[in-house]
C-alpha cells in the first residue's frame, strides 16, 4: 500500500483518491440505470401486453356465450330479437379477434381466432338455414351436435391460454422483483464498500502527510532543545513533505559537525591557556603587587569585552535559526496553497458526484410512477371482474325463475325448462371463469405491489447516497475554509519572522560595536599597566592573556555543551 501511495506530490494522492471514489461511484450509478430499464421493461411487457390480451380473450369468451344463448333462444323461441343480438354480438367479437391479433403473434392465439370464425360459420351457413328450412328441430341439432362442442371447446383453449398468460405474466413479475432486490442487496454492498474505502483511504492518506510533519516537528523540538545526536529521518515519500524532512536532516547534520568542530578547538585552546598561566604564574608572583590593581581592571574590561562577544556570537546564531524558520515558514505556506488548490478541486468533483446521484433520483422516481400505474390499471380490471359476476348472478336467477315458471307449466314448458338449464349451467360456467380471473387479477396486484415496495425502498437507498454525498460536499467546503485561514496565518508568521530578522541583524551590529569598544579598553588598561611596571608587564599582559584565553575556552565549552552531539 505504501508502494502504491507514494506519490511525488500531495496532490497527487489526493488527486488518486478522488478519482477512485469518482469511479465507483460512477460504475454504481450505470449498473442501477441498467437495472431499473430491465424492470421497466419488464413491467411494461406485463401492463402494455398480458394484461390487455388477458382482458380480450375474456371479452371474447363472454361473448362468444352470450352468442350461445342468443342462438338456444332463437331455436326456443324464433324471436328475431334473439337473431339480431347474435348479429350484433358477432361483429363486436370480430372486432375484438382482430384486435387480438395484432396484440398477439402466438400461433395458439391465431388457431383459436379461427375456431370462433368456425363457430360463427357454422351459424350462418347451417344453423339459420336450417331452422328456416327445417323448423326449430333441425337447428336445435345443429347447435347440439356441432356449434356447442365447438363453442365448449374454445372456451377451454381460451381459459388454458388465460393461464398461460397469468403463468407468464408472474414470471415477469418474478424477474422484475429479482433485479430489485438484485439492486438492492448491490447497492447495500456498494455502500458498505465505498464507504470503508473512503475511511481507509483518508486515514491512509492523511496519516501518510501528517505522521511524517509529526516527527518532523518533534526533531525541530530536539534541536531547538540542543539535541543533535539523533540519526536522520527517514524520508518514506517523495512529495513536498519528504523534501522538507530531507532539508531538515541537512540543517541537523551540517548543525553537528559545526559543534563538533567548535567542541575540538575549544578543548585546544583551553589546554594551551592552561599551560601559558602555569608558565606565567612563576614569572608573575614577585610584581604581585604592583599589578593587582590593574589586573582587576583588565580582568573586568576583558570580562565586559568577553561578555560582548558571547552575546554577538548568539545573537548571530539566533539570527540564523530566525531565518531558517523565516525559509520553512514560506516552504509550509508554499505547501499549504497547493492543498488548499487539491481541496477546492476535490469539491468540484463532491459537486458532480451530487448532480449523477440526483440523476439516478429522478429515473427511481419515475419507476415507482409507472408501477402504480401498473397497479391502478389491475384494479380496474378487478372492477370489470365484479360487473361480469353480478350479471352472472342476476342470470342464474333468471334461470331458476325460469325454471320455476316452466315446472308450473307442465309438459307445455319442457323446452323452455331445458332452455333455463342451459342458461344457468352457463351462469355457473361464467361464474367460475371470473372466479379465475379474479384470482389471475389478485396475484398481478400482489407482484406489482411488491415489485412498488422494492422500488420505494430503493429509492429510499439512492436518496441516502445522495444525502451522504452531500454531507461530505459540505464538510470539504469546511476543510478549504479551514485551509485558506490557515494560509493566511502561515503567511502572517512568515512576514513577522522576516521583521525579527531584520532587527536581529541591526542588534547583532550594535553588539559588535560594543565589544570593539570593550576591547579597545582593555588594550589602554594593558598599555598603562605596562608603563606602571615594565618589568612586569610582559608577564602580566602573558598572565592576564592566558587568563582570558582560559576564560574564553571555558565559556566556549560551556556554550558547545548546551548542545547534545
Amino acid at each position: 500500500m505504501k508502494g502504491l501511495l507514494n506519490f511525488k506530490s500531495i496532490r497527487a494522492k489526493l488527486m488518486a483518491s478522488f478519482m477512485l471514489i469518482t469511479l465507483l461511484v460512477l460504475g454504481f450509478g450505470f449498473y442501477l440505470i441498467y437495472s431499473i430499464q430491465e424492470m421497466k421493461q419488464q413491467t411494461e411487457e406485463i401492463a402494455d401486453k398480458e394484461i390487455p390480451l388477458l382482458a380480450t380473450d375474456m371479452k371474447i369468451l363472454s361473448i362468444l356465450g352470450s352468442n350461445q344463448s342468443a342462438l338456444r333462444g332463437y331455436v326456443i323461441h324464433g324471436d328475431e330479437g334473439n337473431k339480431g343480438t347474435y348479429q350484433a354480438l358477432k361483429e363486436v367479437n370480430f372486432q375484438f379477434l382482430e384486435d387480438l391479433l395484432k396484440q398477439s403473434e402466438d400461433p395458439s392465439a391465431k388457431e383459436l381466432a379461427e375456431q370462433v370464425k368456425e363457430i360463427y360459420t357454422l351459424a350462418d351457413s347451417e344453423f339459420f338455414p336450417a331452422y328456416e328450412s327445417k323448423g326449430a328441430a333441425e337447428a336445435r341439432r345443429v347447435l347440439t351436435e356441432k356449434i356447442d362442442p365447438l363453442i365448449d371447446k374454445t372456451s377451454n383453449s381460451f381459459m388454458e391460454l388465460a393461464l398461460a398468460r397469468e403463468k407468464e405474466s408472474k414470471e415477469r413479475s418474478q424477474l422484475a422483483l429479482g433485479y430489485a432486490e438484485d439492486t438492492t442487496t448491490f447497492s447495500i454492498i456498494f455502500g458498505a464498500v465505498l464507504m470503508l474505502v473512503v475511511i481507509s483511504g483518508s486515514f491512509i492518506i492523511s496519516g501518510s502527510i501528517a505522521k511524517p510533519i509529526h516527527r518532523l516537528k518533534e526533531r525541530m523540538d530536539l534541536i531547538a532543545d540542543g539535541d543533535l545526536s539523533n540519526e536522520p529521518l527517514a524520508a518514506e515519500s517523495k512529495d513536498e513533505v519528504g523534501m522538507l524532512v530531507h532539508t531538515a536532516n541537512k540543517v541537523s547534520e551540517n548543525l553537528k559537525g559545526m559543534f563538533l568542530k567548535i567542541n575540538q578547538v575549544s578543548e585546544a585552546l583551553s589546554n594551551q591557556s592552561r599551560s601559558l598561566t602555569d608558565a606565567s604564574n612563576g614569572v608573575k608572583e614577585g610584581s604581585h603587587q604592583v599589578a593587582v590593581t590593574m589586573q582587576e581592571l583588565s580582568i573586568g574590561s576583558e570580562s565586559q569585552a568577553r561578555t560582548t562577544t558571547e552575546i554577538a556570537s548568539s545573537m548571530g546564531m539566533f539570527t540564523n535559526k530566525l531565518e531558517e524558520a523565516n525559509h520553512s515558514g514560506g516552504e509550509v505556506y508554499a505547501a499549504s496553497q497547493q492543498v488548499l488548490e487539491l481541496s477546492m478541486e476535490g469539491s468540484q468533483l463532491m459537486k458532480s458526484s451530487i448532480t449523477q446521484m440526483g440523476h439516478i433520483d429522478e429515473i427511481v422516481n419515475v419507476a415507482v410512477v409507472k408501477v402504480k400505474g401498473l397497479g391502478e390499471q389491475s384494479q380496474e380490471i378487478t372492477e370489470l371482474v365484479g360487473v361480469i359476476k353480478e350479471i352472472a348472478e342476476q342470470t342464474k336467477i333468471l334461470a331458476l325463475n325460469a325454471a320455476i315458471e316452466a315446472a308450473r307449466a307442465g309438459e307445455h314448458g319442457a323446452g323452455f325448462a331445458i332452455v333455463s338449464d342451459e342458461v344457468r349451467k352457463l351462469a355457473d360456467q361464467v361464474a367460475l371463469s371470473v372466479r379465475d380471473i379474479s384470482g389471475i387479477v389478485d396475484s398481478i396486484q400482489t407482484e406489482t405491489r411488491a415489485v412498488t415496495d422494492s422500488l420505494n425502498n430503493g429509492y429510499i437507498e439512492v436518496e441516502k447516497g445522495k444525502n451522504q454525498i452531500t454531507t461530505t460536499g459540505e464538510t470539504f467546503e469546511q476543510i478549504n475554509h479551514s485551509l485558506v485561514e490557515m494560509a493566511n496565518g502561515v503567511q502572517k508568521i512568515s512576514h513577522n519572522l522576516g521583521d525579527i530578522a531584520g532587527n536581529s541583524h541591526d542588534i547583532n551590529k550594535s553588539i559588535e560595536e560594543i565589544a570593539a569598544i570593550s576591547e579597545e579598553s582593555a588594550a589602554g588598561i594593558e598599555e598603562t599597566s605596562a608603563s606602571v611596571q615594565e618589568t612586569a608587564s610582559s608577564m602580566e599582559e602573558v598572565s592576564a592573556s592566558a587568563v582570558h584565553l582560559t576564560g574564553l575556552a571555558g565559556d566556549l565549552k560551556q556554550l558547545v555543551n548546551r548542545f547534545k552531539l
